[in-house]
């Protein structure tokens, strides 16, 4: 198991309580206060597991670039973060302040967002200058449909009254 990771942008939890098998420590994160409630009760629904807590990030407020290693993450996981273009070069500051040295961060995006040209081309200028190693592969069909049976069953589960809940 990896030891902490940080999800960005969780919105309801879907994706950290699938995340929290996999980590000794994982922090689900949003920048809405209504998301944080709810995402908070996500967790909570679901037993709450230990290892899991919720945190308010602003990733556009400055964060200083010595956090210490014990604050940093082995991985650093956004899914559908890269909206605003002038949000990315900020974004990447964070990912890079608190990611530790041999970290990884796996971004998913879709082609559509408006922040991923600006991503890349932010992400590629840190990778030129030697501060990150930079790794981009298009996401198969197939992992696609797969998510998004995973979300339907998920759901049909939540309606079924299973142990898996969506606030």
């Amino acid at each position: 198991r990896v030891e902490r990771v940080l999800e960005l942008g969780s919105g309801l939890g879907v994706t950290g309580i699938a995340l929290a098998t996999m980590a000794q420590s994982l922090t689900l994160s949003d920048y809405d206060h209504q998301v944080i409630e709810d995402l908070t009760m996500t967790v909570e629904l679901n037993q709450g597991p230990k290892n899991v807590r919720v945190k308010r990030v602003d990733f556009c407020e400055a964060v200083s670039p010595d956090v210490p290693p014990e604050e940093q993450f082995e991985v650093i996981f956004g899914c559908d973060i890269m909206y605003e273009p002038q949000s990315m070069l900020p974004l990447l500051n964070y990912i890079l302040a608190m990611l530790r040295p041999s970290g990884v961060f796996v971004g998913i995006s879709e082609e559509t967002r408006a922040g991923n040209a600006a991503f890349l081309m932010e992400a590629e200028a840190q990778a030129s200058s030697g501060r990150l190693q930079l790794k981009v592969e298009p996401m198969p069909k197939e992992a696609l449909e797969g998510a998004q049976a995973v979300v339907q069953l998920q759901t049909k589960r939540a309606c079924a009254g299973s142990d898996v809940f969506l606030s």
